[in-house]
């Protein structure tokens, strides 16, 4: 059977939509389980598990295929970085991670770092697939 790009298009959306809809019922499930059934890691890893492999090989595809824009990459450090930071440290306060002055300034340092690295990752995955071409 021959598709037109019109199917085809379709069918794309489709897919786009239905993985948005898995992505954020696998948030809210794992973010119920920790904040409001207070369910231990070691009962949902698996979940988590495939949350993040997902979450990573779309972020990872995206980048090394150029489906972000060079500008698209720096607002995305402006916006995601305190979002990471702040939503991290709200974490560890409410599992009781943070105690005291010091391990809120060591909690945010880390993060910061981490999602730096991760941005710069991303950055040159986008590079790569902008000299290929």
């Amino acid at each position: 059977m021959i598709k037109d790009e019109r199917i085809q298009s379709s069918m794309r959306h489709v897919a786009s939509r239905g993985f948005w809809v898995w992505y954020v019922l696998l948030l809210v499930s794992l973010l119920c389980r920790q904040f409001y059934l207070r369910q231990p890691i070691e009962q949902y890893w698996d979940i988590a598990a495939i949350f993040f492999v997902g979450a990573i090989f779309v972020s990872i595809s995206m980048f090394g295929r150029g489906a972000v824009q060079k500008k698209a990459i720096t607002g995305l450090y402006i916006g995601m970085i305190p979002a990471i930071i702040i939503g991290g440290v709200v974490a560890n306060y409410l599992l009781g991670h943070i105690a005291s002055i010091k391990e809120l300034i060591g909690t945010i340092i880390g993060l910061g770092i981490g999602a730096s690295l991760a941005m710069v990752g991303f950055y040159l995955l986008y590079r790569r697939w902008e000299r290929r071409i």
